[in-house]
């Protein structure tokens, strides 16, 4: 119905005892990047439509929670990024996770694509990203690195809801904002 190309989902949830085939949508294949048997949550999975062209990545990206796709459209190179930071990381695990990213989004700009594109769940927090909403460490941090990279954060509403806050945490952000 809505002519979906990419479907990302983060927080899948999936380990490698899940077949391709529970998970199956008719006319698109996946990458994964499922959780460890160790972790409880986290995972994520890209759905692409069978007629794109896309390649998993895993020589750029060796992160958990992250895959790193490259799609050829009309001869134009595209990285499509789906990340998710768990909320419960340690200050050396989400140090390293940005340094992780920062690292990621370097090597994709040295194959010099015409666009990237980076989504998923970051549990971060910034004010630029939603009005009204407040600027946490993590928020501040990832900031940083969009803003290092040209990056732009589309997503300007609330994507986490409560009966007392609302936060914009899942975001969407890309270096061809136009």
């Amino acid at each position: 119905q809505e002519k979906l190309n990419l479907i990302a989902i983060t927080e899948s949830a999936l380990k490698s005892k899940h077949s391709d085939e529970q998970i199956e949508i008719d006319g698109f294949s996946t990458l994964r990047n499922d959780l460890s048997n160790n972790d409880r949550c986290g995972g994520v999975l890209l759905y692409y439509k069978n007629d794109l062209s896309v390649k998993n990545r895993t020589d750029l990206c060796q992160m958990s929670n992250t895959i790193v796709a490259e799609l050829s459209i009309s001869k134009k190179k595209i990285f499509f990024v789906v990340s998710y930071r768990k909320p419960s990381q340690s200050a050396q695990d989400f140090t390293s996770y940005c340094e992780q990213l920062d690292n990621i989004i370097e090597k994709i700009n040295l194959e010099n694509p015409f666009m990237t594109i980076l989504t998923g769940d970051f549990n971060a927090k910034h004010n630029s990203w939603c009005s009204g909403d407040t600027t946490d460490n993590f928020g501040s941090a990832i900031f940083e690195i969009f803003a290092k990279h040209t990056i732009s954060q589309t997503v300007n509403q609330p994507t986490n809801i409560t009966s007392r806050t609302q936060h914009c945490i899942d975001l969407v952000a890309t270096d061809q904002p136009n």
